[in-house]
C-alpha cells in the first residue's frame, strides 16, 4: 500500500487515536500559507505533489509516550533540552542567529514542547511569544528533580497536560539549521511544507530513488505559518510519495 494512503486496517491503540485526533483538532497553523494544493502525474500509486524541502533532521530523542509517567517524562523532556544545549554549542549555520543565546534557546524549546499550544480553559490558542509562567513552575520543579509535585499544583499540572496532549507518541528532533520540532522521523528524514497543507511533513527519502515514503505530519517551530513559502518561486520542488 503506499505511504500517503491511510492504512485503516491498522489496529490502533485508543487512547494513542485520542491523542492523534487532539493533534489534528488544531485549526491554527497554517505552514503552507493558504497556497493551494498542486497534485501532478506520477505513475500508478504514486503521487506528485509541489512544496518547499525545509530541512532535513539531524538529531533525534526518545519518544514520549502518553503513559510514560510524572517521572520518566520529566526525564526525558531534560534529555531533550541537554540535546539541545549540546547541538547549539557547534559551530553551525543555523536559521536564527539568537538561538546561540540560551534564554532565547529556552523560550524556542518551550515552544516546541508543546507545539507552540497553550491551554485557556478547555480552549486550544498559539502560545505566547514572551517567557509563559506555566512552563517557568513546570521547568522548576522538573530541573530540580521534583516531579513529584508536577500534579499537586494547579499551574504545573496545567502545563503537563497540554505535554501529555501535545507530545504523545512524539519524539523531539532538530534539523541542520537549528529548527526544532516534534513528530515521529529519523536521522536523515526531510521536513517538507507541502502546498495546500496547514502543517509540515516529515518525509524519508528512498534510497537510490528521487522518491520519498510519507512519514506524517509534524510540527516545526519557526515555519508553522508561512515562513517556508516566502518565497516560493525560488523555492518550490516537486516530490514524489510512494
Amino acid at each position: 500500500m503506499p505511504t500517503w494512503i491511510y492504512d485503516w486496517s491498522f489496529v490502533v491503540n485508543e487512547k494513542s487515536w485520542i491523542f492523534e485526533l487532539n493533534w489534528l483538532r488544531v485549526p491554527l497553523y497554517n505552514a503552507s500559507g493558504s497556497k493551494e494544493v498542486i497534485v501532478s502525474e506520477a505513475e500508478e500509486s504514486k503521487l506528485s505533489l509541489a512544496g518547499v524541502c525545509v530541512d532535513h533532521v539531524v538529531a533525534v530523542r526518545q519518544r514520549y509516550a502518553y503513559d510514560i509517567g510524572t517521572i520518566k517524562g520529566g526525564n526525558i523532556v531534560l534529555s531533550w533540552y541537554d540535546m539541545v544545549k549540546k547541538f547549539y554549542t557547534q559551530e553551525l549555520t543555523i536559521h536564527d542567529p539568537d538561538l546561540t543565546n540560551p534564554s532565547h534557546q529556552r523560550n524556542q524549546f518551550r515552544r516546541a514542547l508543546t507545539a507552540d499550544i497553550t491551554h485557556v480553559g478547555l480552549k486550544k490558542q498559539r502560545a505566547s511569544l514572551d517567557e509563559d509562567p506555566d512552563f517557568e513552575a513546570w521547568w522548576s520543579c522538573a530541573e530540580n528533580r521534583h516531579f513529584d509535585l508536577l500534579r499537586e499544583d494547579e499551574v504545573t499540572d496545567r502545563f503537563d497536560a497540554t505535554l501529555i496532549i501535545m507530545a504523545a507518541d512524539r519524539s523531539f528532533f532538530i534539523t541542520q539549521s537549528g529548527y526544532m520540532g516534534l513528530g515521529c522521523p529519523q536521522e536523515g528524514d526531510e521536513i517538507w511544507v507541502l502546498l495546500g497543507r496547514d502543517t509540515p511533513f516529515i518525509l524519508r527519502p528512498v534510497p537510490d530513488s528521487d522518491e520519498c515514503c510519507l512519514v506524517g505530519d509534524c510540527f516545526l517551530h519557526g515555519v508553522m505559518d508561512g515562513e517556508a513559502v516566502v518565497d516560493l518561486e525560488t523555492r518550490q520542488r516537486t516530490v514524489v510519495l510512494r
